[in-house]
């Protein structure tokens, strides 16, 4: 595991899961919900979300998917930073 990498990553999927969450919160009733149920409705769907919106900045070309508009990582680097693609 490239611990250099996977600190990048990280790095970037931080802001990621907070715009989802923000999302959510921005949802009608979401808030009304108990807290348990919106940490249960955000933790499985999370991963989702980030991963239709990763699809789309996606190249099969160049086996790149570019993060947060500017850092382009390819297949390689995202296995070596431990996430098994």
């Amino acid at each position: 595991v490239d611990i250099e990498a996977f600190s990048q990553f990280t790095k970037i999927i931080t802001p990621a899961i907070t715009r989802v969450v923000d999302f959510a919160k921005k949802l009608p009733m979401f808030c009304e919900l108990p807290c348990e149920d919106q940490i249960i409705l955000l933790k499985g769907c999370c991963m989702e979300i980030m991963s239709l919106r990763a699809a789309v900045r996606y190249d099969p070309e160049s086996e790149t998917l570019t993060l947060n508009g500017e850092m382009a990582v390819t297949r390689g680097q995202l296995k070596n930073g431990g996430l098994g693609v």
